[in-house]
């Protein structure tokens, strides 16, 4: 079983991938039964690590649902 760190890691590296590939990635999390639990538990360090890798985070919620929008910074 992979540490949780090794989990935020992964996550964090394949939304910067997906974001070089297409310009932009959306992750969802919800403190709801059946939802990813280390998602939910670590999305400010999740979005932090985004950030500090240079990309720019949007965050929003509806219905209980945090999307988490990372683009490439064009500046």
């Amino acid at each position: 079983m992979k540490t949780i760190k090794e989990q935020i890691d992964r996550i964090i590296a394949g939304e910067i991938k997906y974001c070089e590939e297409t310009g932009m990635s959306k992750l969802s999390t919800c403190n709801y039964r059946n939802w990813d639990k280390v998602v939910w538990n670590y999305r400010v360090d999740i979005i932090n690590g985004i950030r500090h890798k240079g990309y720019k985070v949007t965050t929003s919620t509806n219905w209980g649902v945090l999307d988490i929008e990372t683009k490439l910074n064009l500046n």
